[in-house]
Parts: structure tokens; sequence; C-alpha cells
């Protein structure tokens, strides 16, 4: 059965995939950062394949320079439902195959929304990135930096 979802999951994110547009938007603050899309599908691959995020939340990501003042971000945005890890790195992946190597959105078909992939900045006592990968508590530190 575990197999059947998976193949089923899968079938639907290539069906997707085949009609998906992507813009890459590789210059400005993404320019020279020293992480990329690769780096965040390699985190996928380590997190539970079936956990679901929705529209804002922060699904992952990885520290641009070395002091961790910026991170890349993966999130989706207006598609109105959630989405599995296992979609998330389907669609990285046809990010990358479409020539984003960092920052850059992925649309999931008309009036389905995108995936984003961007540079978050940290400020003092603001955005904890490294939380992204425990879904809820992202959301949740999220509403409470905006309630500052």
């Amino acid at each position: 059965m575990h197999f059947i979802n998976t193949l089923l999951s899968l079938a639907g994110a290539a069906t997707l995939a085949s009609a998906l547009g992507s813009s890459c938007q590789d210059s400005g603050v993404c320019a020279g950062i020293n992480a990329n899309l690769s780096s965040a599908i390699e985190q996928l691959k380590g997190m539970d394949q079936h956990q679901r995020f929705s529209d804002g939340q922060l699904i992952t990501c990885v520290d641009t320079d070395s002091e961790g003042s910026s991170s890349l971000c993966l999130s989706y945005q207006d598609t109105g439902r959630s989405w599995t890890v296992f979609q998330t790195a389907w669609f990285a992946q046809t990010l990358i195959e479409q020539g984003c190597q960092a920052c850059g959105s992925l649309s999931l078909g008309s009036d389905h929304g995108v995936l984003a992939s961007n540079v978050i900045t940290k400020t003092a006592g603001g955005l904890d990135t490294s939380e992204a990968r425990r879904g809820m508590d992202m959301v949740q530190l999220v509403a409470r930096a905006g309630n500052r």
C-alpha cells in the first residue's frame, strides 16, 4: 500500500511538473550566495516524506554564509492546499532542471500558486530559520515575530 501511495504521488507530481513554468531570480540578493537548491533537496531527503506544508510555511532553509545571517528557504505561496516533502523535493528538482540554481519560483499550474526559493535575512531577535524543518514550530515562530 505504501508503495502504491508513493507511486501515485510520483505520477501526480510528474503530471503537474509537465505543466509547470519556472522563473529564476538568480540575481541581486541571490548572486554569490553559498547555498543552492541541491543543498535544500538533500535536507528534504532527510525529512519525513509524508510531512505536509501549506502556504507561507518555511519548509527547509540552507544557510547562505558562514555567519548564518541569511538562508535560502523553500515555501509555497498561493496554493490553497498542502504539499508533501516528497512533492516538494520533486518540484525543487524541477526548478534545477529548468535552470534555477538558488532563487526562483515554480508555477504549479494555473491558479495553483508556486513553490518559491528565496533568501531570507535574519534580524537580531527575529526569524530563526533553523526551525524550518520542524513544521508547525516554524509557523508559530513566524506568527510570534509578526505580533511584535
